[in-house]
This record gives structure tokens, C-alpha cells and sequence, in this order.
């Protein structure tokens, strides 16, 4: 049963997590001077981090795999695994969310949403 548990929050958290955003834009054929994808590279994408998020794409990278790890090696908890993998990501946004009564999670799994939530505004 508690494992079931686990791993619907563990859906319901990466449903809810932002994902990078990829925009396709077409290059314009030169020779043939039309918007038609040119024949040699057709089509490329261009990736961005959110305008607003704390944390870049990569730190985000780093912080799921380390809280996974957490999870699966240690036996941790949602929450203690994130602040965790925060910590060794970026200790500076640790230091700042360590201790707040709605956004450490270490002790209550209920507000990891909160804290996924703050890295992203």
C-alpha cells in the first residue's frame, strides 16, 4: 500500500513540473528563397530555460537524477530526498529554503509541490 502511495505522488510530481520548453523554427532556403525548409538542414531546435525559474536546465538535470538516487539508494522520502539533492545542486537556494515553514519539505512530503513550485516562479 505505501508503495502505491509513492509512486502516485511520484506521477502526480512530475506531471505537475515544468518541462523546458522547445521551439522549432525553419530556416529560410537561401537558394531557393522561399520559408520551405532548406533541403540540407531541414529543421533546429532551439531550447530555453523558463524565464523565471531558479534553477537552470541543467541544475534541474542534476537535482532529478540525485533525488532519484536518494530515493532508490538511501530509502529516502519525496522531501527528504529533494532538499537533499538541493542542497548538493545549489546550497545557496538550500540555505534560503531551509527552515521555511512552506517550503522545506524535509519533514513533510505534503509541501514538495510547494518548493518545485518556488524554483520555478
Amino acid at each position: 500500500m505505501i508503495y502505491n502511495n509513492k509512486k502516485r505522488m511520484i506521477k502526480k510530481l512530475i506531471k505537475n513540473m515544468k518541462k523546458p520548453r522547445t521551439i522549432n523554427v525553419y530556416r529560410q532556403s537561401k537558394e531557393y528563397g522561399s520559408t520551405e525548409p532548406s533541403p540540407s538542414k531541414e529543421l533546429f531546435c532551439e531550447e530555453f530555460q523558463e524565464p523565471n525559474s531558479k534553477l537552470s536546465d541543467d541544475e534541474w538535470y542534476q537535482l532529478t537524477n540525485r533525488q532519484i538516487k536518494l530515493m532508490r539508494d538511501e530509502g529516502l522520502r519525496v522531501g527528504q530526498s529533494y532538499m537533499n539533492a538541493l542542497f548538493m545542486v545549489r546550497t545557496d537556494l538550500y540555505d534560503i529554503i531551509n527552515g521555511d515553514e512552506e517550503l522545506d519539505c524535509y519533514y513533510s512530503d505534503n509541501k514538495v509541490l510547494n518548493l518545485i513550485r518556488y524554483l520555478n516562479e
